[in-house]
């Protein structure tokens, strides 16, 4: 019998570790991929972490610079910080 060692990603709730799945636990190729099904399963992204429907309700506040959730008033998301370095650095 040949076997085959193969990596995987699951996703858990940042708050109460319940894992995303349906009838089964699902396992991704990659953690884009799993992310993506997150959010597409009605999980709530802040910041960096992941919630599950359950804990995510009420989590964040918006982004002062789009409509994604960050942890706290003020803050700017990943996207935006970034968009934002890129017009800091732009040749004038």
């Amino acid at each position: 019998m040949a076997t085959t060692q193969m990596t995987c990603y699951i996703i858990d709730c940042d708050a109460c570790g319940k894992e995303l799945e349906g009838d089964y636990i699902v396992h991704y190729p990659s953690p884009g991929d799993a992310f993506q099904s997150a959010i597409e399963s009605d999980w709530v992204r802040v910041g960096d972490k992941l919630y599950c429907e359950g804990c995510g309700e009420g989590k964040g506040v918006p982004c002062a610079g789009c409509d994604d959730l960050v942890e706290q008033e003020g803050d700017r998301c990943v996207s935006c910080q970034h968009e934002e370095r890129r017009e800091n650095n732009a040749p004038s």
